[in-house]
């Protein structure tokens, strides 16, 4: 639905001039599938990455290589965990803070592999764009 100029979907606002995230839980479930199906061949085969959103819209969410899908996190072993609040994860997906100015700041904390961790700067250059 157009509304002032932007469109309108339950988890992101596609404005005229570039990309917003308005809810992290929409975004994980209906946005960040297709991005990471696109991303997928890119990484090591096997590689679970999970994304540990804190505060409101929060939540964990598990990219798993295999079929490009993201879900629930489940037990299986993960080969890195990407931790960020739910604001500045908002903020570096619309393109107002850089994924690697929030690591340096410490806003953003990585545990495992950090060249996994790299690769998903795609994501973030996809929906900033």
């Amino acid at each position: 639905m157009w509304l002032f100029g932007r469109y309108l979907t339950r988890s992101v606002w596609y404005v005229r001039n570039g990309y917003f995230v308005s809810n992290l839980q929409n975004f994980f479930e209906d946005d960040a599938p297709k991005v990471f199906k696109k991303i997928s061949p890119d990484f090591p085969e096997g590689v679970v990455v999970v994304f540990h959103i804190d505060g409101p819209d929060g939540g964990a969410w598990q990219f798993n290589q295999e079929d490009g899908s993201i879900g629930p996190m489940d037990d299986q072993p993960k080969d890195c965990e990407i931790w960020c609040s739910s604001i500045d994860f908002k903020e570096i997906l619309n393109g107002g803070l850089s994924p690697k100015e929030a690591f340096y700041s410490g806003r953003l904390q990585l545990v495992g592999d950090l060249g996994l961790a790299l690769k998903f700067q795609q994501i973030f250059t996809v929906t900033a764009a």
